[in-house]
């Protein structure tokens, strides 16, 4: 089964363009909130359409529509992020509640790749199990086992705090370290954390794959797990290099116009793009 992995959307329509019929296609978040003037009618346009997309494809189970921290603050979370739309607030907070059964915060790929808004650390993912854990799969504070978790379960976490309106999980200032700038301690949740740092953090430590986007970049990249926090570890990715990380991040489609796919029987990654965007 191939999976295809489209970055933050950001208003931006080239998702129709990397669609793959037949294969499980995964939005990993952030509909509106452009880096570029786009009249909100258009953005308004391009979500109803995405949704409108995976509810036709709702029986096959192949859309998944994950959320990000600039979809959080309009219709979940109190906080509010930059290029936030306030003219327009309201309406998108309706449009989010329109389509609330289709809200997902991770995916889990065969319990081989977790697929979230931004990645997931030991230190956030220990934090939110430690409070609430005993809710989850019989796991809780006497019986954490971080080196025992799968993607599969993660997701399945994850999206549990998501449905019982926990907040506080997935907003910027309640996981924030006094330091923390723009996401850069290791509590922040699976929709705030930098690559740079969640290398050093990676829940997983290499046993499973995670890919993510959030992070402006200008190309799909992969991330080596070394030490430091310096923000140019990420690696454009290229046909050579493309199964040699533990850590992925797709380009937002305000720059480029790719996705990642990841290929469960051979368990590889390869990059998606149009034929006529193609060098």
């Amino acid at each position: 089964m191939k999976y295809n992995i489209i970055g933050d959307i950001h208003g931006q329509p080239k998702w129709k363009d990397l669609i793959i019929d037949g294969a499980v296609n995964i939005f990993v978040g952030d509909y509106f909130s452009p880096y570029f003037p786009i009249p909100f009618e258009e953005q308004e346009k391009n979500f109803k359409e995405i949704m409108r997309y995976r509810e036709e494809h709702n029986n096959e189970g192949d859309v998944v529509t994950l959320l990000g921290n600039h979809d959080l603050e309009y219709f979940f979370t109190l906080e509010s992020y930059s290029r936030h739309d306030r003219a327009h607030e309201r309406k998108i907070e309706e449009l989010f509640n329109d389509y609330v059964d289709n809200h997902e915060m991770a995916y889990s790929i065969e319990d081989k790749v977790l697929v979230t808004h931004a990645g997931v650390t030991k230190e956030w993912f220990g934090k939110v199990l430690k409070a609430h854990g005993d809710s989850f799969n019989g796991y809780g504070p006497s019986n954490i086992r971080l080196d025992k978790m799968t993607p599969d379960l993660v997701a399945s976490v994850i999206d549990d705090m998501f449905n019982i309106d926990q907040k506080w999980a997935f907003e910027f200032h309640p996981n924030a370290a006094y330091w923390d700038s723009c996401g850069e301690s290791p509590t922040q949740s699976c929709v705030w954390i930098r690559p740079w740092v969640l290398r050093q953090h990676d829940l997983f430590e290499g046993r499973y794959k995670q890919v993510f986007g959030h992070t402006i970049n200008k190309s799909i990249a992969g991330v080596y797990l070394t030490e430091g926090y310096e923000e140019n570890c990420l690696t454009p990715l290229t046909d050579d290099n493309a199964n040699d990380f533990n850590l992925y991040m797709v380009d937002c489609l305000s720059y480029d116009k790719a996705s990642l796919v990841y290929d469960s029987e051979t368990e590889r990654f390869s990059i998606n793009k149009p034929k006529d965007d193609r060098i």
